[in-house]
């Protein structure tokens, strides 16, 4: 038994796909195999696709912050030096757009339960949250938005919840996020703002877990 254990875990811990500096494991192929919640490492493999392939002419106008430094923007609260140096290296200032994947935990390390986006406007100078439980990550999204208006300058920045597609699982918040990137993105290329953003579509998000997963091997992930 302790044999058979030893290959399973030898088998979630292979590597499939190496993409800019993010690895993703097997264990990581399993979760979009499965209904289960996405990790940071799914969510900050494809907010590098968007940034590398997807938008990578719009380098000027989007910044995909990952889920490890939005999550760190949290922690620090009101450290605000410690933000300026986690953001400084993304040139955040440069950017007219700015995408944070936020998760309810309230721990450094990996975890946490529900995701919902959160997006800075610059043309707007307004940060809009959008989430697929309700308002369930209001606390998080909000110590987030206390820090950024110091570390990006924009301290009268209006802040604004967002009608949002609501999930219909409690697994699903985070392709909800991928979706409405995607979905808000379409918008703003269009429109040049967050103003009357459509609600995604149910279909995308049926879709979303399948088309990662041929993301993943069109780019030579071992799946």
């Amino acid at each position: 038994m302790q044999q058979r254990r030893s290959r399973v875990k030898q088998m979630s811990n292979r590597t499939v796909l190496s993409f800019h500096g993010i690895t993703l494991k097997e264990s990581d192929i399993e979760i979009l195999r499965s209904n289960s919640w996405l990790n940071d490492q799914i969510i900050a493999f494809y907010f590098q696709f968007l940034e590398s392939h997807t938008y990578r002419h719009f380098a000027d106008d989007f910044l995909f912050v990952s889920p490890q430094v939005t999550q760190l923007l949290k922690m620090i609260e009101r450290r605000f030096e410690e933000a300026k140096c986690l953001l400084d290296p993304l040139h955040p200032h440069t950017k007219q757009f700015l995408f944070f994947p936020v998760n309810d935990n309230e721990h450094e390390r990996a975890g946490g339960t529900h995701w919902n986006l959160l997006v800075y406007s610059r043309p707007e100078n307004t940060f809009y949250s959008y989430d697929s439980h309700g308002n369930h990550n209001e606390f998080a999204t909000g110590k987030i938005v206390d820090v950024l208006r110091v570390a990006l300058k924009c301290r009268t920045a209006h802040f604004i919840y967002c009608p949002s597609a609501q999930q219909r699982n409690m697994y699903d918040c985070g392709i909800y996020v991928i979706c409405n990137v995607e979905n808000i993105i379409k918008h703003i290329i269009s429109d040049g703002t967050l103003r009357h953003v459509r609600q995604l579509s149910y279909d995308c998000v049926v879709e979303k877990r399948s088309e990662i997963l041929r993301m993943i091997e069109s780019l030579g992930g071992k799946i």
